[in-house]
């Protein structure tokens, strides 16, 4: 049975997001607001034998020492698609969870098939996001990279960074438009010490229409040279208009002194890989069908975020570029 399982993930999503907006990691936050949820996405694929229905369950265990302890749990018959075709299943987990380390298991047919594991941390440091500030932080995590805003697919997030790896250190954020009108300034990311005085800002231009809703920022430090940061404890703090929105840690260390992550149970090793069984290619950033439109945003996102600040201060922009953009734009 577990061949018919294409992926498998569990998920954040703050009750201001829409179904687009979901964070997917293996560190969860706590939900903040009373609507916020966490919740798990199956996709059944029926590739050769026709299966018109089939029992699935699965189960939220909290992990403490060696036992586990059921939380919440679900069942339903499914009707599968034709051969060929795909169903995808959302369930959103129904009690709160608490802080801690949990495994999802999958029942397809009366046998378990898989299992998952997250952890559930306490949300980051955020400040209530004042009235007049139009715009909101839902989601913020870190990661290293070879070059300022660089992203990839199957970006893999931390706070914990060695020094003799570290180039630039990027906070990524999902930032809502509170407002149905078109927003278009600029986010400020601090990198600073823990103690001490802010050693670089970096300024990001961001807009975001009513239709889409919200918009992923992306703010850096650091240089492409390796070893670009001593050792000790950091922190960023987001602002907009000098309010800070957002405030991240992280810690540097010494080659050989980073602790490794910590295990889910005894059976568990200390390398992530060992207990995360979370398949890299469920980790998509991009919807599965798109628009032109949607299509020309995505692929020229700098560009228009740029034009969207220079319009955004009254001033005119002459734009260069291919005839067939020109309806997108």
């Amino acid at each position: 049975m577990e061949e018919l399982i294409r992926e498998a993930r569990v998920f954040y999503q703050a009750s201001s997001a829409d179904d687009k907006c979901r964070s997917y990691l293996q560190n969860l936050q706590q939900p903040a607001g009373k609507d916020d949820r966490i919740g798990f996405e199956l996709v059944l694929f029926n590739e050769k034998e026709s299966v018109p229905e089939i029992k699935l369950g699965f189960k939220f265990l909290l992990v403490a020492g060696s036992g586990k302890t059921t939380v919440w749990k679900f069942s339903e018959t499914v009707h599968l698609p034709n051969p060929g075709t795909e169903l995808s299943i959302v369930q959103f987990c129904e009690q709160p969870l608490a802080v801690g380390q949990y495994v999802v298991e999958i029942v397809l047919g009366g046998d378990r098939v898989k299992q998952l594991r997250f952890e559930v941390i306490k949300p980051a440091n955020s400040t209530s996001t004042p009235e007049n500030i139009p715009i909101e932080i839902l989601v913020c995590n870190l990661y290293e990279a070879p070059e300022q805003g660089f992203y990839e697919i199957n970006q893999s997030y931390s706070n914990q960074f060695e020094t003799t790896q570290s180039r630039f250190i990027v906070a990524e954020c999902i930032v809502k438009n509170k407002n149905e009108n078109y927003f278009s300034d600029e986010l400020e990311f601090h990198f600073k010490p823990k103690k001490g005085s802010t050693i670089g800002i970096d300024k990001v231009q961001m807009s975001i229409s009513p239709e889409a809703k919200t918009t992923i920022v992306r703010g850096s430090w650091g240089s492409p040279q390796k070893g670009s940061w001593g050792p000790g404890k950091y922190e960023v703090l987001i602002k907009y208009k000098k309010e800070v929105l957002h405030k991240l840690d992280f810690e540097c260390f010494e080659q050989g002194e980073m602790p490794p992550p910590e295990a889910f149970g005894p059976e568990a090793g200390n390398e992530i890989t060992k207990y995360l069984d979370i398949d890299p290619k469920a980790l998509k950033p991009f919807p599965d069908e798109i628009t032109d439109q949607g299509a020309v945003i995505l692929a020229y996102k700098t560009e228009l975020d740029k034009i969207a600040g220079i319009i955004g201060k009254g001033q005119s922009v002459l734009i260069s570029c291919d005839k067939i953009l020109v309806e997108y734009l």
